[in-house]
């Protein structure tokens, strides 16, 4: 009998540059990954009696190579995607991520049980899962916009703990602090207007939005290049089980250029019955286009209802603010309308929107 031996040695110092483009599309802005590796594989060839078994086995050793082609196709894909974005925002800064196989995602998530499903939001779908001894929780993209994603490390931005890059779309995951999203927290209830809602107290509506706002401003001020997020609604932000929230799914964000204040794009994106008059007529994306958003935000927390016309909500406001004398609460609207004005220049930055909600905050107590 003959047999011979064929080592095969890969060399995976390249995964470095596998992973910074992908990061760039979600959640850091810039990082350093070690990871040097070697592997393996022996194979050993013997003669075999040739037969329909042997012809059987080829061909199924052929689908699997195949198989095993395409995943490889997918991973260099997404590697130079990553890298494309990300390369330019380093800085010198880094944060460690871990990579994910497909297979730990699968084990992860039971194979996308249905227990694990938690909601599906745009293109992408959420589910719970258990790495290790870790929870965590898996953004599965339907599809992959053509598009930048981008955010950075800051306690209400959802934290990304690592990635998978085998799959024909990247997998995101996160560290698990999933409680339901704002929308649902907002809509599952009562709808009354009244500050001592026993569902979802007054207080607990504030410093949610003090805290988003705060991330937004970190988003636009204190980054390499501003970042706009492009799409604050209570979909995207997450709860996290003890009276905060996290900004979540950054897949429509824009990061404006070095030395602009704002860009124009030919596709609309985001939700539109809560984009800006500028961003609509003119496709013109500042940081005051979030500001507009955040402000449609902060109407539907203060009325838990979406979606007002313009003369339904005057309406509500007039009788809101007849009803409710608390100065938080009509400060709240004061700067909610502020905020959604028609002209840009005439919104505050959010920094000022953040500085405003904690002035408010502090009112009551």
């Amino acid at each position: 009998m003959c047999s011979f031996r064929i080592i095969v040695v890969s060399y995976l110092n390249s995964f470095h540059s596998c992973i910074i483009n992908f990061l760039h599309l979600e959640n850091i802005l810039s990082f350093s990954i070690k990871f040097t590796s070697t592997s393996c594989t022996d194979f050993d060839f013997s003669p075999l009696a040739w037969s329909e078994e042997t012809n059987m086995a080829l061909c199924f050793k052929a689908i699997k190579k195949e198989l095993s082609s395409k995943r490889n196709d997918f991973f260099l894909e997404n590697n130079r995607l990553l890298l494309k974005e990300l390369v330019s925002s380093i800085h010198g800064k880094y944060n460690l991520i871990r990579v994910f196989s497909e297979e730990e995602i699968l084990e992860a998530t039971n194979k996308y049980d249905s227990d694990q499903f938690l909601g599906y939001i745009s293109v992408h779908t959420w589910y719970k899962g258990c790495c290790g001894d870790r929870d965590v929780l898996i953004k599965k993209f339907l599809d992959w916009p053509d598009r930048k994603h981008c955010a950075t490390e800051h306690k209400n931005v959802v934290e990304l703990l690592g990635c998978c890059l085998e799959t024909e779309f990247p997998i995101l995951v996160f560290k698990n602090c999933f409680h339901g999203t704002l929308s649902h927290r907002i809509h599952s209830g009562t709808t009354s207007t009244c500050l001592e809602d026993p569902v979802f107290p007054w207080e607990e509506k504030l410093r949610i939005a003090a805290e988003i706002a705060h991330a937004v401003a970190y988003l636009h001020s204190f980054t390499v290049r501003p970042i706009i997020h492009n799409d604050i609604t209570a979909e995207n932000i997450i709860l996290d089980g003890q009276g905060g929230g996290k900004l979540a799914n950054f897949s429509r964000c824009i990061p404006l250029p070095l030395g602009r204040t704002d860009v124009e794009t030919p596709i609309l994106l985001g939700t539109h019955w809560c984009l800006a008059p500028e961003y609509v007529s003119k496709g013109r994306v500042s940081e005051k286009t979030d500001v507009f958003s955040f402000g449609i935000l902060l109407f539907e927390l203060l009325q838990c209802s979406a979606h007002l016309s313009n003369e339904t909500l005057e309406s509500a406001l007039k009788k809101v603010i007849e009803r409710v004398i608390e100065m938080q609460f009509k400060k709240c609207i004061e700067l909610a309308n502020i905020c959604t004005s028609d002209k840009d220049s005439e919104r505050p930055t959010m920094k000022e929107v953040t500085e405003e909600l904690w002035r408010i905050k502090k009112m009551r107590t």
